[in-house]
């Protein structure tokens, strides 16, 4: 197999390894933020814990990200 495929995906806030592979489709990842990139879960649950229409483990992919302040 390829190197490159081999790649974990890092979280875009900490910069852990996710559980995802990088070919992983989006769609079918969780914590991922459409228009930024992927979370790791604890980072997902830090930044979205307080959003009553999010819960940890769903997808963003029709959600819009938080400004950053």
């Amino acid at each position: 197999m390829n190197y490159i495929l081999k790649i974990k995906e890092k979280c875009i806030v900490c910069t852990d390894d996710t559980p995802y592979m990088r070919y992983t489709h989006t769609g079918s990842r969780e914590c991922y933020v459409n228009g930024a990139g992927q979370l790791c879960k604890k980072c997902w649950i830090e930044i979205y814990s307080d959003k009553d229409e999010l819960r940890v483990g769903t997808s963003l992919s029709s959600h819009t990200q938080p400004a950053i302040a």
